[in-house]
């Protein structure tokens, strides 16, 4: 609401923010061993921006957060889990490299879709969720992961990942069938 009630202010917000986000991702791309930074764009989803207001105040952010990495020899990943359709594509004009999570359940955008809107020009990361991790229900993990590594695996831009992570009471079992059907399928 900031942005639309006080865009100067919201607008001197974005930029301290940046300014502390281009010299953590600066620190981190110049560090030896270092192989890739990530940005936790977990607000920068259509929940919380139009895509206008993410072109105008995150999208030049994220160009020059890429270049900094992109400089340095790194890669440049982003976090986004809801919007991929409207964001995902300016990510990737942005100069994101990896994109963090492709959920289908969650963003409610097909796999075929992500495959087809990113897929050639980042790499993406998800195709299950946890969710169906921690339902313990084999078939269902197994057919989830199935269908992720048959349409993202031919993309060869593809890591298979659990959106948004394994949690602490995710069952073990759960997470063996997921690791057997990757086994099995890809």
């Amino acid at each position: 609401m900031l942005a639309l009630d006080e865009p100067a202010a919201f607008e001197r917000l974005m930029d301290v923010i940046f300014e502390a986000d281009l010299g953590r991702v600066e620190l981190a791309a110049s560090t030896p061993g270092v192989d890739m930074v990530c940005e936790r764009g977990w607000y920068s989803a259509t929940d919380f921006w139009s895509p206008q207001l993410f072109d105008r105040l995150v999208f030049p952010s994220v160009c020059r957060l890429s270049a900094v990495a992109h400089r340095h020899g790194k890669k440049y990943a982003y976090v986004l889990t809801t919007g991929l359709k409207q964001i995902g594509p300016r990510l990737a004009d942005a100069g994101v490299d990896l994109l963090y999570f492709v959920d289908p359940i969650q963003d409610r955008l097909s796999l075929e879709d992500a495959r087809d809107l990113l897929a050639r020009r980042v790499t993406v990361v998800g195709g299950t969720n946890a969710v169906s991790l921690a339902s313990g229900d084999p078939p269902r993990i197994r057919a989830e992961v199935r269908r992720a590594l048959d349409v993202l695996g031919p993309t060869q831009r593809f890591i298979l990942h659990p959106v948004d992570a394994i949690f602490p009471d995710t069952p073990e079992d759960a997470v063996m069938t997921m690791i057997e059907a990757w086994q099995q399928y890809r």
